[in-house]
Formats: structure tokens, C-alpha cells, sequence
């Protein structure tokens, strides 16, 4: 039996992309730049109608969108932001039922020295649940406008989400 020794293969190490050579995405046509999302604009508008409103609004009333189910989760993704920045609170009333308010943000120096912290909330909404607020609400007794095709631009050019006004 001839057995011959294997030859080792020589290794070389992979050469490690520097950062400049790294593939970046490129902005198509430069119009997301200053854009507002649906989401923003969504958020913008409920903070606008909340704000008007001047009390509490029961939660159905503020979340539902009786003929899109589609918008009602929107709804009330765009209270959660609401909730999460401090902007607006769900609270109990004395009937038992959640009522949303406006509020005050904190001051950023209370949120970082921890006085004050973010809250968030968690609601599950299916379409039976969906369907159910329908009964509830009366009609007519809903907050949020139907969005559809010629009112999803909207007025909210004027101002930035982010410096909202305070209540």
C-alpha cells in the first residue's frame, strides 16, 4: 500500500470591505426627503381633532372608522404614538368606559432624569371586535374622519408633527 502525504492548501483571509466600499441605497427621485408618511399624517390629524374637541373623548369614538376596518387599526396605531409621546392619556371614567384626553408632553429633562416615563399600551382589535364598537358607537358619533383618496393629502403642510403644539 502506497500512501502519499496530503499537501496543505495555503489559506488566505478574506479582505474586509472598508466602509467606503460598502453598497449605500440611493434615493430614486429625492421626494421621500421632507415627506410625511401616512402614519405622521394620521397621527397629525387625531392630534388636531383631539385638540378641538377641548375634553375626553371615549376610546371607541376616537379609534372607530365605521366603514373601514382597515382604518380603525390605523386609528388606533396612530393613538398608541399619541399615548407613547405623551401627548394624549387613557384613563377610566366614572361609567367604566376608556376616555382619551389631551395632555401636556413632559419635558425631555423629566423623561431622561426618570420623573416621568413613557407609557404604552397594548389593545388586541379583530373584526368581531370591529364589528361590535359598530354597536356601540351611534352613528355619526365617530371622531376620526373617513380618509379616502381625495382627502389623504389634507391641510397638514402647515407645521411639523414633531413641534405639535401644547394643549
Amino acid at each position: 500500500m502506497v500512501v502519499e502525504p496530503n499537501k496543505k492548501k495555503m489559506v488566505s483571509k478574506k479582505r474586509m470591505r472598508s466602509i467606503m466600499e460598502l453598497d449605500h441605497p440611493e434615493d430614486l427621485d429625492g421626494s421621500a426627503v421632507g415627506e410625511k408618511t401616512e402614519t405622521i399624517k394620521n397621527i397629525h390629524t387625531m392630534f388636531e381633532v383631539l385638540k378641538t374637541r377641548k375634553k375626553s373623548v371615549k376610546f371607541e369614538n376616537v379609534i372607530l372608522n365605521r366603514n373601514s376596518f382597515g382604518q380603525t387599526a390605523e386609528n388606533l396605531f396612530a393613538l398608541s404614538f399619541l399615548v407613547s409621546m405623551g401627548r394624549a392619556e387613557i384613563e377610566g371614567d366614572d361609567d367604566g368606559h376608556l376616555v382619551v384626553s389631551l395632555r401636556n408632553a413632559p419635558n425631555s429633562n423629566l423623561i431622561k432624569c426618570g420623573e416621568v416615563q413613557c407609557k404604552h399600551f397594548i389593545h388586541v382589535l379583530g373584526y368581531k371586535d370591529w364589528n361590535m364598537t359598530k354597536d356601540l358607537v351611534g352613528v355619526g358619533d365617530e371622531v376620526m374622519p373617513h380618509r379616502n383618496s381625495d382627502n389623504i393629502e389634507g391641510d397638514l403642510s402647515a407645521g411639523n408633527f414633531l413641534k405639535l403644539e401644547n394643549v
